[in-house]
């Protein structure tokens, strides 16, 4: 069953991808709240991991949210396209 302990202890890549579902429900449920009906059933709206050598990337809907340090796996915010911001951690 989703979500249960399974009794190992999780990858990185399991982590992020979990960070990633619980970022994109949230966005999800904030644009159902503020946008009632711009959703609806559609796909549209996901999030996406993508791992580089140095960074992992979490965007939603095509734009760049997170940056996830593959050495230590700090999350931070992004600055711009591929920078992240040490002051959004």
């Amino acid at each position: 069953m989703a979500g249960e302990y399974d009794g190992r202890q999780a990858t990185f890549d399991e982590k992020v991808e979990r960070f990633a579902q619980v970022f994109e429900k949230q966005q999800r449920d904030r644009i159902r709240r503020d946008h009632p009906g711009l959703i609806g059933t559609s796909d549209t709206y996901r999030s996406n991991v993508t791992r580089a050598a140095k960074y992992t990337r979490v965007d939603f809907n095509g734009s760049g949210h997170y940056m996830v340090d593959n050495a230590t796996g700090e999350i931070f915010g992004i600055k711009g396209h591929g920078r992240i911001h040490r002051g959004y951690r």
